[in-house]
């Protein structure tokens, strides 16, 4: 089997400055503005614009003026109708402004850039089951159907659509006695998660608190690989990236036969083209990021949480009928993944 190998180039030799290009000399009328940014100048332009020039002061189409008057108005529909959260769907919590919009990003979602975040929702001022209810309404007019995360719901069989993602690893910072709970992946730890997808189309995540150091998310689009990787083909076909080491947490069952060299040289390849190629956002209370899990790869940071400041994150798995990509039928045990509503 041959090895993938990562195609790194070569460094251009370094050639004999001769001389320094002058500054090119502006058209007439241009403004003052030059190769190399001056904070100082864009400060003083940016402020001389809005006292002189009658500037939009309207948002782009489709985006209405304010988005909190119509949450709060399908926020209260969706109450009065007194169903259980599993009803929420875009008929149950009504944007009649807003759905033309995320109608849009979720097209953007599966044929765009393969990631957007909406920001600005002010988690204080609704209770916890509130925001929930609004992250999954907003969330409905994204990916209508929600994929199941957990079977089981404090002892008992439930398709849980809606996870939460937090460290509860007993203590905080550096007091946290990591051996008294055991956990079954890094994620609801304050470890860093290497470069992976989860499961379903779709993984959005919903910051109701951020941590107090840490954690930026980080995306890698798959096209990568195709430009930097020898033998791409048969790296991108073969399951290479269904293995993945142990960890302390999530240990390696024995029945499991030991990866090859080629797939951990896969996996070595994953992380650093990761690293240099890869995008990162941090998280801000009340954001709500989507990301296409069948195009993107992502990664965290660490974090660090203190008594006043802890991570914690609602995540869904979701899935579009309209603009889903075609994917391969999946084993019996992974078909439902997709189904719950």
């Amino acid at each position: 089997m041959a090895a993938a190998t990562v195609a790194v180039p070569a460094p251009l030799p370094l050639g004999k400055v001769f001389s320094t290009t002058p500054a090119a000399q502006p058209p007439p009328g241009q403004p003052d503005i030059a190769y190399h940014p001056d904070w100082d100048k864009y400060q003083a332009r940016a402020a001389r614009r809005t006292q002189t020039e009658d500037l939009p002061k309207t948002l782009p189409e489709g985006f209405p003026k304010e988005l909190k008057a119509e949450i709060d108005s399908a926020l209260a529909h969706f109450k009065s109708l007194n169903l259980a959260k599993g009803y929420i769907t875009q008929e149950t919590f009504p944007l009649p402004k807003l759905h033309a919009e995320l109608r849009r990003l979720s097209h953007e979602l599966h044929f765009g850039h393969g990631f957007f975040v909406i920001r600005g929702l002010d988690v204080d001022k609704y209770t916890r089951e509130e925001n929930i209810i609004i992250y999954t309404g907003v969330s409905s007019h994204i990916g209508s159907i929600r994929g199941r995360q957990d079977a089981y719901f404090e002892g008992k069989r439930a398709d849980v659509v809606v996870g939460h993602v937090k460290d509860v690893r007993s203590g905080l910072g550096e007091n946290r006695d990591k051996e008294k709970v055991k956990i079954g992946t890094p994620a609801y730890t304050a470890d860093k998660q290497v470069f992976h997808t989860d499961s379903g189309d779709i993984v959005s995540l919903f910051a109701l608190s951020t941590a107090a150091e840490g954690a930026p998310a980080v995306w890698l689009a798959r096209g990568v690989f195709t430009k930097t990787v020898d033998d791409k083909d048969k790296f991108m076909s073969r399951p290479l990236l269904y293995h993945q080491p142990a960890s302390a947490d999530a240990p390696r069952s024995s029945h499991l036969p030991p990866i090859t060299e080629a797939q951990a040289e896969a996996l070595d390849a994953l992380h650093f083209l990761g690293e240099r190629f890869s995008v990162s956002t941090n998280f801000e209370k009340g954001d709500m990021q989507y990301v296409n899990n069948v195009a993107i790869f992502h990664a965290r940071d660490g974090f660090t949480d203190t008594p006043d400041k802890q991570r914690h994150l609602l995540r869904q798995w979701l899935r579009d009928p309209e603009n889903a990509w075609e994917t391969p039928n999946r084993s019996p045990r992974d078909g439902t993944v997709c189904t719950a509503a």
